[in-house]
């Protein structure tokens, strides 16, 4: 994918996520061939969008369905400025296609873990963890049709979650 495809994707992302809307397909010639292709149209959205990166998200992380889906690694998404709800607020039907909810748990990292060419274990992870909590992702907000779409366009549109509801953190081990 070269970045004139990746941006042509981006901005059809780009003007479903202000509109509203949820996009069946990504244009045929735009549409990301892996999931390397998939972080580039992200990149290229979350730069349209003009918003920091708040957290991030992990999907598929369970052995079974990163097989299902042809991954050897989770995909990732940003949890982006202003679409964290906290708990107990009201989220705009209008977001939503089919409404429903999925439970998560939220972690709040104390240092960040850059990228290096060693794995972190268990014990890195746990030792960066600050806080926790349990999490509600709304289901149905996304921007791009899950139904239709390849875990590489998902990656694209940014695990296509507007919207993000977390609870009250938990510190303490």
């Amino acid at each position: 994918m070269n970045s004139q495809q990746a941006a042509k994707a981006a901005d059809a992302l780009h003007t479903v996520w202000k509109a509203g809307g949820t996009l069946a397909a990504l244009p045929a010639d735009a549409t990301p061939a892996t999931v390397d292709d998939g972080y580039a149209v992200q990149d290229a959205l979350i730069e349209r969008l003009g918003k920091k990166t708040d957290g991030w998200k992990l999907a598929h992380s369970a052995p079974a369905a990163l097989q299902k889906n042809g991954l050897t690694n989770p995909p990732l998404g940003r949890v982006l400025e202003g679409t964290l709800a906290e708990d107990g607020a009201t989220l705009p039907r209008k977001n939503f296609r089919l409404p429903r909810l999925e439970a998560e748990i939220a972690f709040k990292l104390a240092k960040d873990m850059p990228a290096r060419a060693e794995p972190y274990t268990k014990a890195d992870a746990a030792a960066a963890v600050a806080s926790t909590t349990g999490s509600m992702m709304p289901r149905g907000s996304a921007r791009l049709s899950s139904s239709r779409a390849a875990t590489r366009s998902m990656a694209s549109a940014n695990r296509a979650r507007p919207t993000w509801n977390i609870g009250s953190m938990i510190t303490g081990t």
